[in-house]
């Protein structure tokens, strides 16, 4: 072999080895960018997956809410006929003497009246039986009140030697009358 020979097979071996190391690095990021998204594959597999249990605990958690509002719903309609001393048992229930006095003294005529222009609107196709029991479960939702007005329901509760509840169905009372009002204006 002649040396031009020699020198053009070095040249050819060197390009070889050359382009085998371009190759190999080529290969080699291949195989990191594919195990990259195998994790980010996995990853969002896993997200999919808690995703999915979340879904399936806000599903569960939405029954029991439902079932809790039911509870609810059923517990007050029996209060409601339990409690005796502010209102008649008539129907529609109207409030007594008793009643009529705590009325005033919790300015429930002012109150009802700025209420029921607020819920009014979500009420106007509703029966009056349904708007009686929507006025009873908002009153007794203690989350419906200023710590002034709740310290009033209690003083006044206090003082005429019956429950806290029974002045708030003086208010549901009162709300109902009014709302039926703007209904049946």
């Amino acid at each position: 072999m002649t040396p031009e020979w020699i020198t053009i097979i070095t040249i050819v071996a060197g390009v070889i080895a050359a382009v085998a190391s371009v190759v190999a690095a080529i290969t080699a990021v291949i195989v990191v960018f594919r195990n990259k998204h195998k994790d980010d594959l996995q990853l969002a597999e896993w997200k999919g997956s808690v995703q999915k249990d979340l879904s399936a605990i806000n599903k569960f958690m939405a029954r029991v809410d439902e079932k809790f509002e039911n509870i609810n719903q059923t517990f007050f309609k029996v209060f409601a006929r339990l409690s005796g001393n502010v209102a008649s048992d008539n129907s529609p229930r109207q409030l007594n003497d008793l009643g009529k006095e705590i009325a005033k003294l919790i300015n429930a005529d002012t109150w009802s009246k700025q209420l029921s222009y607020v819920v009014y609107p979500k009420l106007t196709s509703k029966e009056s039986y349904d708007i009686q029991e929507f006025s009873l479960m908002y009153v007794w939702n203690d989350n419906n009140y200023t710590d002034q007005e709740r310290q009033l329901l209690r003083r006044v509760a206090f003082e005429k030697g019956i429950s806290e509840n029974e002045v708030q169905e003086v208010l549901g009372l009162e709300l109902r009358d009014k709302l039926l009002e703007m209904i049946n204006e």
